[in-house]
């Protein structure tokens, strides 16, 4: 889907009936010119699954890092940024953790703030 704004912005997304498939008809918009700006995100799909998509965007995020364009880049999209500027990236593997659990702040009344009534 694509947006045209009267603040003569260009908004693509991947939409949810794309979840599959990511891309505009398989393909990706031509870089911006200079002065854009790129927001690359997180994408739910595993890589293996999106692999020609993932080559096409480092591809493009690639083009535009070298018109000089900002780039924003979240997530998978650093992951993809990282390589486009010759980078690599690996999987992490699984993270210990456990889940602690702690009072509230300020007692069983919860945190309060100053000047704001005491939630109950």
């Amino acid at each position: 889907m694509s947006h045209e704004s009267g603040a003569h912005a260009r908004l693509t997304v991947v939409s949810a009936d794309r979840f599959d498939t990511p891309g505009r008809r398989g393909q990706l918009p031509r870089p911006p010119r200079h002065g854009d700006l790129i927001m690359t995100l997180g994408a739910p799909w595993p890589r293996e699954r999106i692999r020609a998509w993932a080559a096409a965007e480092t591809a493009f995020l690639r083009q535009a890092h070298e018109a000089g364009t900002p780039i924003l880049a979240i997530c998978f999209g650093a992951q993809l940024l990282a390589e486009a500027l010759g980078g690599t990236t690996r999987p992490l593997g699984p993270i210990a953790s456990r889940l602690a659990r702690r009072p509230p702040a300020g007692g069983s009344g919860g945190a309060q703030l100053p000047g704001r009534p005491r939630c109950s």
